[in-house]
Order: C-alpha cells, then structure tokens, then sequence
C-alpha cells in the first residue's frame, strides 16, 4: 500500500524582503502584519507608535520608524499676558 503525505507550509510573508533597516533602541517591535522592526517614540512623557500623528501645543508631531520625532514649527498665539 502506498501512502501519500502532504505537508502544506504557510508561505513567510517576510520572505524575499530585501532587508530590514538596521535599528537600535529601547522598546523595539514588529507591528502586526510587518516584517521589520520599529522603534517607539518617546516624546515629553509621553509613549508614541510608528507612524502616529500627534499634537504638541499648535504643531503636529509625527513619529518616525526609528524613533524619532518630528514636528512643525509653528509659531504658537499665547494669550498676550
């Protein structure tokens, strides 16, 4: 009797990706659905995503892949006392 086995992989997403960003920080981690690691941003207290978008006072902040912050730099009104 001839048995016949078949073995069914799931194929790696990541896979065939040329490569990940070499990155170096506190907190690293993949994002669900992503194959190379980020870094988390931390900003005045505060604990930020890749890629989250934020306020700081009237200027919009964006966290970076590697953990850096950027922001605009608007002048902000002050209530003039």
């Amino acid at each position: 009797m001839l048995a016949l086995y078949l073995k069914f992989v799931v194929p790696d997403p990541c896979a065939g990706i040329g490569g990940c960003l070499a990155i170096w920080c506190e907190g690293q981690y993949t994002p669900p659905g992503e194959c190379c690691p980020v870094c988390p941003c931390y900003y005045k207290g505060s604990v930020y995503k890749s890629g989250d978008h934020f306020m700081d006072d009237c200027n919009n902040c964006t966290c970076g892949f590697s953990g850096d912050v950027a922001c605009t730099e608007k002048a902000c009104g002050g209530s003039g006392r």
